[in-house]
């Protein structure tokens, strides 16, 4: 009896661990450099960076008076003005306030904004005279004006089949010499200085030489337009520069060889544009510019 009860046992035993299943499972642990903690410090520490380096991009590119602006905005004395600012010259830079908490007037910007609304309305009166005198003579299509910020461009150009000019020729139609005599007492009353350039389209001659192309071209006739404009009047002096552009320049940039792009422009210049082109100038070495004194007539060649 004795003998059998352990043999019952150990097959309990061995068929309890033949019936057992023992799993395992792997646990795999993560480096922590897989982990994104580092990502966020790092774009921190770049922002911070991005930061002083701004910083000090402003304080090394600001003069005095810029600085103290900037130091009474973090003071919260902040205020804006129309007046150039630091980084670009259209924007809005801030202007400091007074104790009174008045905001101080720059005497500057207000002449600057006197000059400017003084120049548009002569310059609107001028652009007025010029729409009048080419609608009197039936030429409203061959006479565009713009009135910018600091010059007033009058285009007179070909349209349909009125052409300013004999084909190849600076020989001026009659219409176009009356429209320039008339244009004179317009042009003289006002004193900024006139740059005269001739255009032409961009249609090659057959054979081009010395004087047989399109910069030779548009320097004859504004050669012409300038001996036209001397002849009734317009004193010599105030031509600041005549210049030939050749189809450098055409007013429809799409269609080199349109109608419009054929034109003389008178160039009414303010006194910030013939300041920063005289500047040019006078860097260069050049000195004063002025008109150029050439015959026409020794320039005039025969229409091929």
């Amino acid at each position: 009896m004795s003998d059998v009860q352990p043999d019952k046992n150990a097959r309990r035993v061995e068929a309890a661990h033949a019936s057992t299943t023992v799993i395992r499972r792997v646990r795999r642990e993560h480096d922590a450099s897989h982990g994104g903690a580092w990502k966020v410090a790092f774009a921190d520490f770049t922002l911070a960076m991005m930061a002083l380096f701004m910083v000090l991009w402003v304080l090394g590119s600001a003069n005095t008076a810029q600085r103290q602006t900037i130091a009474d905005a973090f003071r919260g004395k902040l205020h804006t003005t129309g007046a150039d600012g630091l980084f670009d010259k259209a924007s809005r830079r801030p202007a400091p306030l007074s104790a009174a908490g008045q905001r101080e007037r720059d005497p500057d910007t207000e002449a600057d904004a006197l000059h400017r609304a003084e120049w548009s309305q002569r310059m609107q009166r001028v652009a007025e005279r010029v729409q009048r005198e080419a609608s009197a003579r039936g030429m409203s299509d061959n006479v565009d004006v713009l009135v910018g910020p600091n010059s007033l461009r009058i285009s007179i150009h070909d349209a349909g089949e009125t052409g300013m000019f004999a084909r190849r020729s600076d020989v001026m139609h009659p219409v176009f010499v009356e429209l320039l005599h008339a244009l004179v007492p317009v042009l003289q009353t006002v004193p900024e200085p006139l740059l005269l350039l001739g255009h032409t389209d961009a249609t090659p001659f057959a054979a081009p030489g010395v004087w047989s192309n399109n910069w030779a071209l548009s320097s004859r006739r504004a050669l012409r337009a300038r001996e036209i404009l001397l002849r009734a009047g317009l004193p010599e002096a105030r031509l600041y520069q005549v210049a030939g552009m050749g189809a450098s320049q055409p007013a429809i940039k799409r269609d080199p060889n349109h109608a419009r792009n054929r034109r003389i422009e008178l160039v009414l210049v303010g006194e910030r544009t013939h300041a920063s082109w005289q500047a040019i100038l006078d860097a260069h070495g050049i000195g004063e510019t002025a008109a150029l004194d050439a015959n026409a007539d020794a320039l005039a060649v025969p229409a091929p």
